[in-house]
């Protein structure tokens, strides 16, 4: 009796080391692959943006994309059709994440970087600034190369974070505003793009005469032309890009018994980007 419970006893244990070590041996411990479907990428500011998908493949089951899951931090406004709504520094990327795990558990991730741009991003850079400051409308046509211009300037355009093809125009010269401008058309050569000036109301600044200090002063700036297209964008022959612009500044008359814009002055800026 006692060499046959020895007998089953060690059969029960022949068995259950079987399983223990055939269990373990069989299990699945590779983690599965994931394969971006195109490289990294760039979205653009205010358009859709559709994400190329990833494929993953697992040792054990094989193709397993229906268990992908991903997940962004790109800033997105649904009820627009995804359009992207800001961007970041034009040089940090977002980043698309796509996770999956097989039926063994073992899980994997993959991650794909999106840069956000403004159209205009090109543009963003600093300029040499030469203006030509001319009194009346009449003759501005032939005056833009005759007036002698004053003291180069470096001046920095950059493109905006929320709007696409916005930039920020440094314009008026001492008094020290910046506006914005936005592009209007985008033909394929870019042979004669454009820029709109809309009429904005911004602070400047403006010195006071025999003393060495500036006020803070209001000032009225718009575009320059019945469609306020005022300015034109070419490259040159370097690759550089040019830019003239063309605006009215209206300085608001803050003593009491006044308390109204000045009359307008038109003036003539030519940005040419710096290397």
């Amino acid at each position: 009796m006692r060499k046959h419970r020895l007998f089953f006893g060690l059969i029960i244990f022949i068995s259950l080391f079987s399983c223990i070590f055939f269990a373990c041996k069989d299990k699945d411990k590779i983690t599965p692959l994931i394969f971006l479907i195109g490289n990294d990428t760039t979205a653009e500011l205010e358009k859709r943006y559709v994400d190329l998908g990833a494929i993953a493949e697992d040792n054990a089951d094989g193709n397993i994309n229906s268990s992908i899951l991903t997940g962004h931090n790109i800033p997105m406004k649904f009820a627009h059709g995804d359009s992207v709504t800001s961007r970041a520094d034009p040089t940090t990327p977002y980043e698309v994440h796509y996770y999956v795990t097989d039926k063994a558990g073992n899980a994997t991730t993959k991650t794909r970087k999106v840069l956000v741009r403004n159209w205009a991003w090109p543009y963003e850079a600093q300029y040499t600034l030469t203006r030509t400051k001319v009194s009346g409308n009449d003759s501005i046509g032939y005056q833009y190369g005759d007036y002698p211009l004053k003291t180069p300037m470096k001046v920095n355009i950059t493109a905006d974070k929320d709007t696409n093809k916005r930039i920020t125009l440094p314009i008026g010269g001492s008094i020290k505003v910046k506006v914005f401008a936005s592009f209007t058309s985008v033909p394929s050569d870019l042979s004669h793009l454009h820029l709109k000036i809309g009429q904005q109301e911004v602070i400047g600044v403006k010195g006071i005469v025999g003393i060495d200090e500036q006020k803070p002063t209001k000032y009225r700036v718009f575009g320059f032309g019945s469609q306020n297209d005022s300015t034109i964008v070419k490259d040159s022959v370097s690759g550089r890009k040019r830019i003239l612009i063309k605006y009215y500044i209206q300085e608001f008359d803050s003593t009491p018994s006044v308390m109204n814009w000045k009359p307008s002055k038109v003036y003539c800026d030519m940005l040419n980007q710096r290397y």
